[in-house]
């Protein structure tokens, strides 16, 4: 369960209502022990400051463009895309 999900709930949700409080203890957690790798931990990082939600499109897609592109397991066709997109 992500972070952006449980800011869609209402009241009565108990597990959504809980959803925030333990994905950030536990991703805060995991990021500080360093058993999350880069570019993973990027990602943690900037979704414990700021939800995806709560940013400008353009501006989460070009961050995500620059961490995807360091990643071994990327797909050259689709960063072409994303790139030729964004400009």
């Amino acid at each position: 369960m992500s972070l952006t999900t449980s800011h869609l709930r209402v009241h009565g949700e108990d597990i959504l209502e809980e959803a925030p409080g333990f994905t950030t203890t536990h991703l805060g957690l995991a990021k500080a022990s360093g058993t999350i790798e880069y570019p993973l931990s990027a990602l943690v990082s900037h979704a414990l400051y700021q939800p995806i939600r709560k940013g400008l499109p353009r501006l989460e897609a070009r961050q995500f463009i620059s961490i995807y592109l360091v990643d071994a397991s990327h797909n050259i066709t689709l960063l072409k895309f994303a790139e030729l997109d964004f400009n």
